[in-house]
């Protein structure tokens, strides 16, 4: 199970990197525009929307760090530690962990075999991260609303109403 989570979350902790690259571009690129900014949805004082922008930007890189310290902590082997208090067979725990690409082996035997701290981690960081994409993505739709009007999302994103051809529906 280890194994397995390593090298999926080597592989995820690709996509908020590039997604970080594209907001700071976002944040450099659109630096003079400005927008209500709101508490409690209501207005509160004028803010840049590269402000915007990096708040959620400051949040992802505080949520890459924990993946890469995450993944710092379960690129440990287990492999080879027996039921309880280790193997008999002289087998070389640390030859296998560099053999599979770990960074070492887990120190002790019944850690090694009962420890499932691991995975809860790792579904608290991705309830974490899909918390705060949600909580982007609500704010834009709510921005894209008549009554906002500062957000405009791309056709791509919604269609047509049956009702109304001229309104735009977000399409999940």
């Amino acid at each position: 199970m280890r194994l397995w989570l390593r090298d999926r979350w080597c592989e995820i902790e690709e996509q908020p990197v590039a997604f970080l690259r594209v907001m700071t571009a976002r944040v450099k690129y659109e630096i003079d525009v400005l927008m209500p900014g709101y508490t409690h949805l209501r207005r509160a004082q004028s803010i840049r929307w590269s402000h915007w922008i990096f708040n959620y930007g400051s949040a992802f890189v505080t949520d890459l760090e924990r993946l890469r310290e995450f993944i710092k902590r379960i690129d440990r082997s287990p492999l080879g530690s027996g039921t309880l208090v280790g193997n008999l067979f002289g087998i070389d725990r640390d030859a296998i962990a560099k053999n599979l690409g770990f960074d070492g082996t887990i120190n002790n035997s019944m850690a090694a075999i009962v420890d499932r701290d691991f995975v809860v981690e790792a579904l608290q960081w991705s309830a974490t991260l899909m918390q705060r994409i949600l909580r982007g993505a609500e704010d834009l739709i709510l921005y894209s609303t008549a009554k906002f009007g500062f957000v405009r999302l791309a056709d791509a994103y919604s269609t047509g109403s049956n009702l109304m051809p001229q309104r735009r529906n977000l399409t999940p």
